[in-house]
């Protein structure tokens, strides 16, 4: 670094041109004399800091949205206020559930065909089982066909199924098989929501067998309706107020070795 004396600053200011010097005399001395110190100068700002080098900060990241991942599980059954989760919701891998001291929650898994009731506490829902603080749980494996979810056309459900392919190789319909005769349709649509629920023979000739106004996010089959048969393609469409049409298509099999519960009737529509 040269050195600079108080005298000589004043000399190259007197013949340094008039505008550099008047627009700002402490960077035109820096620039000419760089790590001078210079009473009532500005502090310099200090270096950027590499990204690399940021410190981490205490904001937890936000979590990841239920459509990011396939459920794990359906709610057959629950009795508890502040559980968060109703009757034929699904449930996904990380999702608490509150049962609180008082509170009890039946969910079958998909994929290993265990069938959970837990009683009371805070229940952390795993991608093949659940985990129990404060109270107790039960497991059972029933027959099923180990259908894994996958997410469908709508972002916030999802559902287990074979795709049929249309004319263009995509899939057209959700196709279930199932063993009861009377399915449990599920949904998505606000819990106050109307919708025309419609069931078809899908055959050569489609023809409407059974016809409901419905609200809510699933029904099952009532008994007083046509019975389904066995074998028989069937075609059920669900039409809300705005136009959105939720279809699936289904059949009857009733040599098909599963339990008789919710998980195994499920029949969901998707758009």
């Amino acid at each position: 670094m040269r050195a600079f004396t108080v005298a000589g600053l004043f000399a190259v200011l007197l013949v340094a041109p008039a505008d550099a010097v008047a627009q700002n005399p402490f960077d035109f001395i820096q620039k000419i004399a760089p790590g001078i110190p210079i009473p009532g100068a500005p502090a310099p700002a200090p270096p950027a800091t590499a990204p690399s080098q940021l410190q981490p900060t205490s904001q937890a990241p936000s979590p990841a949205k239920r459509n990011s991942q396939d459920p794990v599980a359906l709610v057959e059954a629950v009795s508890a206020p502040r559980a968060g989760v109703d009757l034929m919701d699904y449930v996904y891998a990380g999702q608490v559930v509150e049962l609180g001291t008082n509170g009890t929650i039946s969910i079958a898994y998909f994929e290993t065909c265990t069938t959970e009731t837990i009683q009371s506490g805070t229940v952390t829902v795993g991608s093949t089982s659940s985990t129990v603080r404060g109270g107790q749980i039960s497991s059972k494996k029933v027959p099923c066909q180990a259908a894994k979810p996958v997410i469908t056309a709508d972002a916030s459900e999802a559902a287990a199924s074979v795709k049929r392919l249309g004319p263009d190789g995509k899939p057209a319909l959700h196709e279930w098989t199932i063993k009861s005769e009377r399915p449990m349709f599920k949904w998505s649509s606000a819990r106050d929501q109307k919708l025309m629920l419609s069931i078809y023979e899908d055959g050569s000739a489609r023809k409407q067998i059974w016809r409901r106004e419905v609200t809510g996010k699933f029904l099952e089959y009532p008994s007083d309706a046509p019975r389904l048969a066995e074998g028989v393609p069937y075609l059920v469409e669900a039409r809300a107020a705005d136009g959105r049409l939720l279809r699936a298509s289904f059949s009857i099999d009733g040599d098909l070795e599963v339990a008789d519960n919710p998980a195994n009737r499920l029949v969901q529509l998707a758009e």
